[in-house]
């Protein structure tokens, strides 16, 4: 197990390496540093931007390899992913970025969850209904929806409450506010700036885990098992449930025999409580071998005798009497 966990564990960081470096040629390709110097008034010359840019290992003066080389042997070495073209610490910029976007995250994928999981479980308790349409077509239509698409058409709501309540309810930009002190005020405004990107994420998202859920829920609930426990009077719950399932099948007080014979019932009955702590298994087995309780064979004989049941007499073997009193017939 731990030499699995080693394996996994080497297996992503070699591909977060990967993806880091090939994210830094990609970033060089399409990217030009030079741009953020360019408006400037009064403009700067070449040499006054290369003089920028040098020291922060972003001029494309210095071969890309080279360049590349400085940056990989300063993350590993000292920790430093370098400075932005303005001059911006790249490590302070990710520290901070970071733990909002956890934040957000976080707290997306258990509203998602969440929500997903429950509407798969109504809509599959209610399969081939109107709420199940309705909500089959609400999540096709919102797993297609772009997430860009989704947070614009988002901002646009928020920006049309705040005019219409005349004061600002939503952010639509930023992490916190600047100037805000105290537990309850700082939880309140973080609340109000994550609120949007949250409900574009959950959105967008909670159609996959509606239908996941969905589908694996009819799949149980149309296993032979569940409507044989359904066909014996267990609700649908009960049904879907392993432990109630077994506990109303392994109850011989349920038997019509057991009505007939209170003895057996004694001496074979398995206790509700006995069955929750340890499962069914282990007490119903000790107690068949040390009460010496009927087999399945004895408890279909007991059920026929109790209900006056003689359609199913013992056969014996072919061209031989079926009783003595035939034999003496004949």
């Amino acid at each position: 197990m731990i030499k699995y966990l080693l394996r996994r564990a080497l297996g992503w960081l070699l591909m977060i390496v990967v993806a880091t470096n090939v994210t830094y040629f990609l970033a060089w390709a399409f990217l030009d540093p030079r741009s953020n110097y360019v408006g400037r008034r009064p403009p700067l010359s070449e040499d006054q931007i290369n003089r920028l840019l040098e020291p922060r290992n972003l001029s494309d003066t210095v071969p890309l390899l080279e360049r590349w080389w400085h940056w990989f042997t300063d993350i590993v070495l000292h920790w430093n992913w370098g400075v932005s073209p303005v001059g911006q610490s790249v490590n302070d910029q990710i520290a901070y970025r970071m733990w909002v976007s956890g934040e957000l995250v976080l707290g997306a994928t258990i509203i998602t969850a969440v929500l997903g999981i429950a509407i798969g479980v109504y809509t599959a308790s209610r399969q081939y209904k109107v709420a199940d349409r309705v909500w089959q077509g609400i999540s096709i239509v919102t797993m297609n929806i772009p997430i860009i698409v989704a947070a614009l058409g988002i901002v646009i709501i928020a920006i049309a409450i705040n005019d219409a309540l005349g004061f600002r309810l939503f952010y639509v930009t930023g992490a916190r506010s600047d100037g805000v002190t105290g537990f309850f005020p700082v939880l309140i405004d973080t609340l109000q700036h994550l609120i949007l990107p949250t409900i574009a994420l959950v959105f967008i998202g909670y159609s996959s885990y509606h239908f996941l859920q969905r589908s694996l829920l009819l799949d149980n609930i149309k296993a032979d098992y569940v409507r044989t426990a359904r066909a014996k009077g267990l609700t649908k719950p009960q049904a879907s449930d392993p432990q109630a399932r077994a506990a109303h099948v392994a109850d011989p007080r349920r038997d019509p025999a057991g009505l007939q014979h209170p003895h057996r019932v004694h001496r074979c009955g398995a206790d509700r409580d006995d069955l929750r702590v340890e499962r069914h298994g282990p007490v119903l087995r000790a107690d068949h071998r040390h009460q010496r309780c009927p087999r399945r064979g004895g408890d279909r004989r007991l059920q026929r005798r109790a209900h006056g049941d003689r359609r199913h007499p013992r056969r014996h073997r072919r061209g031989g009497p079926r009783s003595a009193s035939e034999g003496e017939l004949t």
